[in-house]
């Protein structure tokens, strides 16, 4: 489990999101993954997404100052929201301190492809 401190950089793999009913649905085809959210985790999504097409990684600090910003709260109580956020995303697989860098989905036939025959009857 990462450590959220101020300077800690918050990564997303790249993600495919649409809207339904009022929830964004985020995708990770590599991973394969996928979330849904409410309008302002679809929000902090979107600043780390912002962040990560510009090259670099939003630190967890400068996310919660933002979200403080944004939603008018006190320091204490935007911690609290964009922590839990966060370390329910980490606990997803959907976010990480690193970069993410893994190797292509192989899809589903490389995982259920037969590997002998162990039995046969007549």
């Amino acid at each position: 489990m990462t450590v959220l401190a101020e300077r800690t950089p918050i990564h997303l793999p790249q993600l495919f999101s649409f809207e339904s009913d009022s929830l964004t649905y985020a995708v990770d085809g590599d991973g394969p993954n996928w979330v849904a959210v409410e309008p302002r985790g679809a929000e902090l999504l979107g600043w780390i997404g912002d962040a990560e097409t510009r090259g670099s990684a939003l630190p967890f600090g400068s996310l919660v100052a933002r979200y403080a910003s944004e939603k008018n709260l006190e320091a204490g109580k935007a911690w609290l929201h964009v922590h839990d956020f966060v370390a329910a995303l980490e606990r997803a697989g959907m976010i990480s301190d690193a970069p993410f860098a893994r190797p292509a989905y192989a899809g589903r036939a490389a995982m259920i492809s037969p590997s002998g025959l162990r039995e046969l009857w007549l």
